[in-house]
């Protein structure tokens, strides 16, 4: 499993849970007024694990491209200071 699998996994729960949320709304009585409190406190946490989530994969993403240009400048570098490399 990969950070996206999660997030993907995330997105599917939230609009779940939001539909669900949705039928519990407006009605009466406790049981439908307690559920639909639980669903907006599980939502609100749901989102906060979902930013997280995000702000890793942008954290790799970053870090791979700073890895990838590392090694460009230090292939670069290494033709330039190692005669073997440059055929002398």
């Amino acid at each position: 499993m990969n950070i996206q699998t999660v997030i993907a996994n995330l997105l599917n729960t939230i609009e779940g849970k939001e539909k669900m949320l949705e039928s519990f709304r407006g009605r009466e009585g406790i049981v439908a007024k307690t559920m639909a409190g639980v669903l907006e406190i599980n939502l609100i946490e749901l989102n906060n694990i979902l930013n997280d989530c995000m702000a890793v994969r942008e954290a790799d993403i970053v870090k791979a491209l700073e890895m990838k240009e590392l090694k460009r400048q230090n292939s670069e570098y290494g033709w330039m200071v190692s005669p073997d490399r440059m055929g002398q």
